[in-house]
């Protein structure tokens, strides 16, 4: 197929290329970074003369402009369109155009690039030579030939873009290719079974779809592996089209914690979530939105935009429960939900590619053919067949209702190997977790500082003072340690391993004997001396004259007895005489 060439040489005249010859040479600069490279980057989307075929073509270079390589897939020239409509420099008929262009390709054989390339290139460079003519021309007697410089540059740079021949199999080729795949960002999903078959997870900027039929578990595996995410340090933004975030919300907590749904949405375990999420130092809670069902994937992408603007960076998960219910255009599609369906499929996987996030998605099976069928495949997906042709990544959930098991088919995997089951694996739906999830260990809480020990002797009539609680500490008017208020508030102590010689007894008048036999009471009753022998002590003190009493033999005899203080206390304080110093 050909061009024709009817505007003579002016720089400015329109190509006037045959209408098939335009579509091709446009979807080749869509799909191409080799055409765009070596011819398509010089055509003017202006001088096309297919409206659709010109914005198609403009937002493919913007691409290359922005990306320094064109596009490799026409998704991502379908966002860039829906992306002008949403800044109101395009409305949705001029979108719906150039999605119909691109859906002229389906099915069909792909151009020849060599073909398309060559007509291409007879035009453009003939425009070209003629604007170096009009330069030669404007420029003589000036010395100034930057311009004409700068045009001879183009014109011969055409056709010589870097040629992609692919990768030559050479062992240094296949290990840079290797070292190249290597490197790409993985991510796991939060699902041990899963993340196995997968390697080390999937690809930064791809897209996968869950499906299954209603009730087979789509939604509850998304907030799963939201939960999951966010377990990490991860920004997860969920956008939800079926249930409300006070619904999602519970879900997410509950599979972070073990908790069910319903008791942490009746706020049964509150005093206990705190505890449980502080397990994870690194949790960064999710946003989640709800969205009317004429959402577009444009407007989606406002929202992230809008999330990483307030978060002051990037998110990593985007997770839309559920892509069937997106439209589009923002109305239904006239030519049904089979073309619909794969413009926003590639609209979506365009948003994970441009923003290099790990995408996540789900789809309706066909219900009614998916039961007769052991395991959910490809050919049960509803609606349109594309969702599955797009997807990165597609993972069907096949729920045992006689067990409880999941088992999830790997039917389609672009970055490894495919078609295999994996599982089957317990579920746990009151605790929105579709596989096992491994806890985390509660924090350890450090032990309290022990009690500052008080700056004086350690032992004080026979009790250990470094080891009383200064919160139980009480004092006379005179400023001397009051037992009688303390003794009541204080733990049993361990008996001294040693007892010093105390001075006898036989030196002490009456009044000191006294105070001396109630002191040595005190002592028997914080060592643990029962009632009975505490009220002994005390009145053996009083009774036996001077030199009968040794007060290392009465600590030594309180020292084989056992019972609280606050017991000891008040048998003396109830058996003592009137007028007694307790």
């Amino acid at each position: 197929m050909k061009p024709t060439k009817k505007g003579g040489g002016r720089e400015n005249a329109p190509y006037n290329f045959e209408p098939s010859f335009e579509r091709g040479v446009v979807y080749l600069a869509s799909t191409s970074p080799k055409f765009m490279a070596r011819v398509a980057h010089e055509l003017r989307p202006d001088l096309l003369g297919l409206p659709e075929c010109q914005l198609a073509l403009e937002a493919a270079q913007a691409i290359a402009r922005e990306r320094g390589r064109g596009p490799s897939h026409y998704a991502a020239v379908l966002q860039e369109v829906a992306a002008k409509r949403e800044a109101g420099k395009i409305d949705q008929e001029q979108v719906r155009a150039v999605a119909g262009f691109f859906d002229t390709f389906d099915g069909q054989p792909l151009p020849n690039a060599e073909d398309f390339e060559a007509g291409a290139l007879k035009v453009v460079k003939a425009r070209l030579r003629f604007a170096i003519a009009q330069a030669t021309v404007a420029e003589h007697g000036k010395d100034d030939w930057e311009q004409v410089k700068e045009l001879q540059a183009r014109e011969e740079s055409l056709g010589k873009g870097e040629a992609d021949i692919g990768i030559v199999a050479t062992a240094e080729g296949a290990i840079e290719a290797l070292r190249a795949f290597r490197a790409l960002k993985r991510m796991p999903f939060g699902i041990a079974e899963l993340d196995q078959g997968f390697g080390t997870g999937v690809p930064r900027g791809t897209l996968t779809c869950f499906m299954a039929a209603a009730g087979g578990a789509k939604s509850m595996t998304m907030s799963h592996i939201t939960a999951q995410r966010s377990l990490t340090g991860d920004l997860v933004a969920y956008a939800s089209l079926e249930l409300p975030a006070e619904l999602v919300i519970p879900r997410i907590i509950a599979c972070q914690t073990g908790f069910t749904i319903d008791e942490v949405t009746d706020g049964s375990v509150d005093a206990q979530l705190a505890a449980a999420l502080a397990a994870y130092p690194n949790r960064r809670p999710p946003v989640v939105q709800l969205f009317e069902t004429s959402t577009t994937c444009a407007e989606l992408d406002a929202w992230v935009k809008n999330i990483e603007l307030r978060e002051g960076r990037p998110i990593d998960v985007l997770v839309v429960d559920y892509a069937d219910k997106l439209s589009a255009t923002g109305k239904p599609d006239e030519r049904g939900m089979y073309h619909e369906m794969r413009i926003v499929y590639e609209q979506l996987r365009g948003i994970c590619d441009k923003r290099k996030i790990m995408g996540i998605t789900a789809s309706q099976s066909k219900s009614r053919d998916e039961k007769k069928a052991k395991i959910i495949d490809l050919e049960h997906t509803a609606d349109s067949i594309h969702k599955a042709r797009i997807v990165d990544q597609f993972i069907t959930l096949n729920y045992d209702d006689t067990t409880g098991d999941m088992t999830f088919f790997l039917a389609k995997n672009r970055y490894g190997a495919g078609r295999k089951s994996l599982g089957p694996v317990p579920t746990n739906y009151a605790c929105g977790q579709v596989a096992p999830v491994e806890r985390a260990a509660p924090p350890v809480q450090p032990p309290p500082p022990p009690p500052t020990p008080l700056k004086q002797p350690d032992w004080v009539d026979g009790i250990d003072m470094s080891k009383v609680d200064p919160r139980v500490l009480s004092f006379t008017e005179d400023g001397e340690l009051d037992f009688t208020r303390m003794l009541p508030l204080m733990a049993p102590q361990e008996p001294p391993p040693y007892v010093p010689p105390l001075k006898l007894v036989s030196s002490l008048s009456e009044s000191e004997l006294v105070l001396a036999a109630q002191k040595a009471a005190r002592a028997a009753l914080a060592l643990g001396a029962a009632p009975e022998e505490a009220v002994e002590v005390f009145a053996e003190g009083l009774e036996e004259g001077p030199g009968s009493l040794n007060m290392a033999d009465v600590l030594g005899a309180a020292m084989r007895l056992g019972c609280t203080p606050q017991e000891a206390y008040r048998k003396l304080t109830s058996e003592r005489a009137p007028g007694e110093d307790g």
